[in-house]
């Protein structure tokens, strides 16, 4: 599965197998205050390069993870309080086009 975390001015994306283990692992710097486009797209592209640095085929992800930190209503799949703009779960599932889309905080 693919795990992202959202932090304050990072993102951290990884490529794990089923037993947990990482296989692939990037953090990329985002400025303070990103607006929610901008994160959108930087979670959409990391996604997508997670899937083609490690040559994984997209079918055979089990599910893409998204940890922000911050309030979340996990039954609407949206943040409603935190320290950057987050994404709802509907927009990133539209770009990604996939239902294997998780929440934590």
């Amino acid at each position: 599965g693919v795990g992202i975390e959202i932090g304050i001015n990072r993102l951290q994306g990884i490529l794990c197998d089923l037993n947990g283990d990482i296989i692939f692992n990037t953090k990329i710097p985002m400025p303070m205050n990103s607006s929610r486009e901008f994160i959108l797209e930087i979670v959409i592209k990391t996604i997508g390069n997670i899937i083609a640095v490690t040559g994984k085929e997209r079918h055979k992800i089990k599910g893409i993870g998204i940890a922000i930190y911050g309030f979340v209503d996990f039954p609407k799949g949206i943040s409603i309080f935190s320290s950057q703009n987050t994404a709802s779960r509907t927009e990133l599932q539209k770009r990604q086009k996939s239902k294997k889309l998780f929440f934590h905080h």
